[in-house]
């Protein structure tokens, strides 16, 4: 009897020890779990005009967190991704990541409107004011030229792009050490000196074939590849619209005639008024031609154009000879008004420019046939 409970009592010794020895390692395993890594809440703030995503909503301290944008709009950019206020690391067009910290993360997004450049600050791009800003869709190729005063530069870096993709596609890349690449509606060609290798400009074509209605910016960003620190990033607003609708002005043309030969004054002559600004899909006339007119009693020709403000107009004038062959005859250039300010009511070269409705501008025609 007496071996019996010895038994029985060392049983139980046994499954108490046993116990003990699985409470000792429960309790060894939970101080191990609370001693493991800590994850930190990832936490994302989007608005209206981009969504930001993360690709995991908690992470431990130095691990990556990839931060992916959606821009909803065309007319701002992505000046900052900030993780707790510090700037996040841009990987791409749409990616940013940044390291995890100790603490909890807000992600957030600052974006910035375009604001319209079109000369770079050191003077070394220009986007000409006679290239137009609004394009009509499907009327052909349309070219949009940037003046280029670089010093001695034979080779032009470029990367050109819209903001709006679905208004403007495409773009145009060209550096030092990759083959110009194009896509869309956008293609570019260097035009050079007369006399010389030294590129002077870069003309950027618009397929309007490829358009759709709406506003973009052309991001223009340029290096004289003989020079890296001369560089250019322009901004320019583009309008695409089924039809340009343009401001009209009536003006009035008189040519004098008197210092040509008298047998001359009584004839006949050919007026012809070119916009040399006219972009196609314009509501206005590109040429305007006004054929066999003759001079009044006071020796002048006078002729009634329509004219698009801030546009110039090649003037032409062409004595008919019986025959019915014509003779150009070059016309003096001249300044009615105006200031380097405001401009000038001028012909200059042949080129008209004028700064206001309803104006009458005297051109005097010399007795110098133009060949």
């Amino acid at each position: 009897m007496k071996n019996k409970n010895k038994i029985i009592v060392a049983l139980c010794l046994v499954v108490v020890l046993a116990f003990g020895i699985f409470a000792l390692c429960a309790c060894g395993d939970t101080d191990e779990q609370e001693q493991g890594p800590k994850k930190h809440k990832i936490t994302v703030q989007s608005t209206e005009d981009c969504g930001v995503s993360v690709d995991k909503t908690q992470a431990e301290f130095a691990e990556t967190v990839t931060i992916t944008l959606d821009l909803k709009v065309t007319d701002k950019y992505v000046e900052r991704v900030t993780y707790n206020g510090k700037d996040a690391s841009k990987r791409s067009e749409n990616t940013y990541d940044f390291l995890m910290g100790n603490d909890d993360v807000t992600v957030a997004v600052e974006l910035k409107p375009y604001q319209q450049l079109l000369i770079s600050p050191n003077g070394f791009a220009t986007f000409l004011t006679s290239n137009p800003q609004t394009l009509a869709k499907n009327n052909g190729t349309v070219d949009l030229t940037v003046s280029l005063n670089g010093s001695y530069m034979t080779i032009l870096n470029w990367d050109i792009k819209s903001t709006n993709q679905a208004a403007i596609p495409g773009s145009s890349v060209k550096n030092s050490y990759t083959e110009l690449t194009e896509t869309g509606a956008i293609s570019t060609r260097l035009q050079t000196g007369n006399y010389d290798n030294i590129i002077r400009y870069l003309i950027i074509s618009v397929d309007t074939d490829k358009i759709e209605s709406g506003t973009t910016f052309l991001l223009i960003d340029l290096q004289n590849g003989n020079s890296s620190s001369q560089t250019a990033s322009l901004v320019v607003p583009i309008t695409v619209a089924e039809d340009i609708v343009t401001t009209k002005w009536q003006e009035t043309l008189l040519f004098d005639i008197s210092a040509l030969p008298s047998n001359m004054k009584q004839g006949k002559f050919n007026v012809y008024v070119t916009d040399h600004d006219f972009v196609a899909g314009s509501d206005n006339q590109e040429y305007q031609n006004f054929e066999n007119v003759e001079a009044d009693s006071d020796g002048k020709i006078k002729v009634e154009i329509e004219y698009v403000p801030t546009h110039s107009y090649f003037i032409a004038i062409w004595y008919v000879e019986a025959s019915g062959s014509t003779t150009c005859y070059r016309i003096l250039d001249s300044i009615v008004s105006g200031s380097t300010e405001t401009g000038f009511n001028q012909l200059k070269n042949s080129m008209l420019t004028l700064l206001s409705d309803g104006q009458t501008f005297t051109i005097t025609v010399a007795n110098e046939i133009v060949h």
